[in-house]
């Protein structure tokens, strides 16, 4: 049985540069430009990619996340993380949750290159999205536009901070890696089955050795 063809780059429509993404996300960000491909539904959805205007361009380190404004409603605005954290999470609000809440952080906004990779396209995200609202129905939610953001963090003795939030996370768990598009991700950690299995072949070596030296022994005490 075939399997589905993989996005791995692509013309970016707007300064002819190669887009660049993860594989099976279907999400390409051109690293030298403020613009985004979304190739995650029927069509492909071109976007621009934004950073807060009083944040430095030049920070190294950023997280991306989606924008989403509402149609309706008070709490008109919710941000959504366009990367992962790797492994268990820890109790409390996630990034696009702290966000969100009280305040309804939402800077004056400038097109800047994104200088970062993405692990979650735009259906993905819009699937957490309805998860957020409470939106059963598969028709299209109530939002009016989406951006997709990029904001500065800092990392300090292997913890990254997000100065706005406050929110803390151990760097090396945020994937894609932290820095610009073209920064390996992390290897993720060997499954249960790959690790016993290792475990079993390490096992299977360390008696081959004991067997060659019990046969060596013998015939040195034979002589």
């Amino acid at each position: 049985m075939s399997t589905p063809a993989r996005i791995v780059s692509r013309t970016c429509p707007s300064c002819t540069g190669t887009l660049e993404g993860q594989p099976g996300h279907g999400l390409l960000v051109c690293p030298t430009c403020p613009t985004a491909l979304d190739v995650s539904g029927e069509s492909p959805i071109r976007l621009a990619t934004w950073r807060p205007r009083d944040e430095p361009a030049s920070s190294s380190c950023r997280l991306a996340l989606f924008l989403f404004r509402l149609r309706e409603g008070e709490a008109n605005i919710l941000w959504i993380p366009a990367f992962r954290v790797l492994g268990r999470q820890k109790p409390g609000r996630s990034l696009g949750e702290l966000l969100t809440a009280d305040g309804r952080y939402d800077p004056p906004l400038v097109e800047a290159p994104l200088a970062t990779r993405c692990a979650r396209d735009l259906r993905q995200a819009t699937a957490v999205l309805r998860y957020r609202l409470g939106i059963e129905s598969t028709g299209p939610p109530p939002v009016s536009e989406v951006r997709l953001v990029s904001l500065a963090c800092r990392i300090k003795s292997g913890t990254l901070r997000e100065p706005v939030s406050g929110w803390t996370c151990e760097a090396d768990r945020i994937w894609p890696a932290l820095g610009a598009p073209g920064v390996s991700p992390p290897t993720p950690a060997p499954s249960a089955a790959s690790e016993a299995a290792r475990l079993a072949r390490q096992a299977q070596a360390v008696a081959e050795r004991q067997r060659t030296w019990a046969k060596v022994k013998k015939v040195f005490e034979k002589g």
